[in-house]
């Protein structure tokens, strides 16, 4: 019995601590995003510039208090990070082990990379302002042995990964992992934001994918990247502003995560 009592305390101090990481990551995944899209919706109005991921971060810096919020970003993605391969590791939303369940926890795993990335590069630009790039990882793999092949499935995946966030967000299967109901005006930007990640996601990993087959290794390659393929096509900016507004729908849906998200480990 106190053997019992113990596992049962030790494992309910696990979930306690996973939870508290995960939705503080969340926090920092939506604060992420709110500035991606704030400055995509701004070239509805004027010339600016789209940001990417590491821009949004550097962007942050320099606000007021932008280093201590920068700071606290980085932290929050690396809780992330760690949440995203748990959930990936221990299956803690029952995906199972088919072919369906695995491509799931694969992209939680890719999730986890990409977010343990960003936590280490907000902390580097937040403590030492290091704020250049030398092409990224893309290009540091490309130079690989067989590094095409490593990116062009990773281009493959990002698409597919794409095409069930649309999926998640128009069946709006997202619910089945929220405590309670948000209200059907939160649903409509968790749907609006999850089918414009997607549709980013897509556009990404098409990207991706061109690089790989034409062995481009100084190309970087991430959302920037696909809001400025947008951007160029006709009427370019005002798709990139819609765009925008359904990434910082995302960060809506990822606040309402920190709070409805249910977190579990078994």
């Amino acid at each position: 019995m106190e053997l019992s009592a113990i596992c049962l305390e030790e494992d309910s101090s696990t979930n306690n601590w996973l939870t508290t990481l995960a939705r503080i990551g969340y926090v920092a995944r939506a604060l992420l995003y709110f500035v991606i899209g704030y400055f995509s919706i701004l070239t509805l109005f004027h010339n600016s510039r789209t940001l990417g991921k590491n821009e949004a971060l550097t962007t942050i810096l320099y606000q007021p208090f932008g280093r201590f919020i920068l700071l606290l970003t980085a932290i929050g993605l690396l809780f992330y990070s760690t949440w995203r391969l748990t959930q990936a590791l221990r299956d803690t939303d029952g995906h199972g082990s088919d072919l369906k369940g695995l491509i799931v926890r694969g992209s939680l795993l890719v999730s986890a990379f990409v977010h343990v990335s960003l936590g280490i590069r907000a902390l580097q630009i937040s403590l030492f302002e290091k704020t250049s790039s030398d092409g990224g990882w893309v290009g540091w793999i490309l130079r690989q042995p067989a590094g095409e092949w490593v990116i062009g499935f990773f281009g493959i995946i990002l698409f597919v990964i794409g095409i069930f966030h649309i999926r998640k967000g128009y069946r709006e299967d997202y619910l089945k992992y929220f405590t309670e109901r948000p209200s059907d005006f939160f649903q409509f930007y968790c749907k609006v934001g999850l089918i414009s990640k997607g549709v980013s996601f897509g556009i990404i990993g098409y990207l991706t994918l061109q690089v790989a087959l034409r062995d481009r290794a100084g190309e970087k390659q991430g959302l920037q990247v696909a809001l400025n393929f947008i951007g160029d096509l006709n009427y370019g900016w005002l798709l990139v502003s819609f765009m925008g507004a359904g990434l910082f729908s995302f960060g809506i849906y990822s606040a309402l995560e920190s709070v409805y998200r249910r977190i579990e480990v078994n």
